[in-house]
């Protein structure tokens, strides 16, 4: 008799044991399934976010203007970057009474003071920011850059 009660019991062992050995399995299996679908709905979020917050061509730079600024005085070198070649093209207005004008024949004539320093504000869909111009150091590239700006190019 003591036989089938003690095979009973380890049947029963057995049993308690396969059935906590399943639901050990299933919750690892449930806890894996959570942190991988936590994952993809991060992704998912922030592919969103820069879907929604991000710029489009339209919405780039909105408004762009020139300030003079007072002469001031640097401490630091300027390098002569080789002869620069102004154009012929007339100077725009320095009172922003230009009509925009997007098509030119040839290059500017030299339409700033290269001894000044000029400031662009840009204000756009993010935010605005300025940017300091050395006319000192890029004669050039100023006088194309606010010459542009002037006849409302931007």
């Amino acid at each position: 008799m003591g036989t089938s009660k003690r095979e009973r019991q380890k049947k029963n062992r057995e049993a308690v044991r396969s059935q906590e050995a399943r639901r050990a399995q299933r919750s690892k299996v449930q806890r894996r399934g959570a942190r991988i679908g936590i994952v993809v709905l991060v992704v998912v979020a922030l592919v969103g976010f820069v879907f929604v917050t991000g710029n489009t061509s339209q919405e780039a730079a909105t408004d762009t203007t020139i300030a003079e600024a007072v002469e001031e005085t640097t401490t630091q070198q300027t390098v002569a970057a080789g002869p620069f070649a102004y154009g012929t093209s007339e100077c725009p207005p320095t009172d922003g009474s230009a009509e925009q004008r997007r098509e030119f024949s040839d290059s500017h004539k030299l339409c700033i003071d290269p001894t000044k320093t000029y400031i662009a504000n840009f204000d756009t869909t993010q935010g605005s920011f300025s940017v300091r111009l050395y006319a000192d150091r890029a004669p050039g590239t100023v006088n194309n850059f606010v010459s542009l700006a002037r006849w409302k190019y931007f």
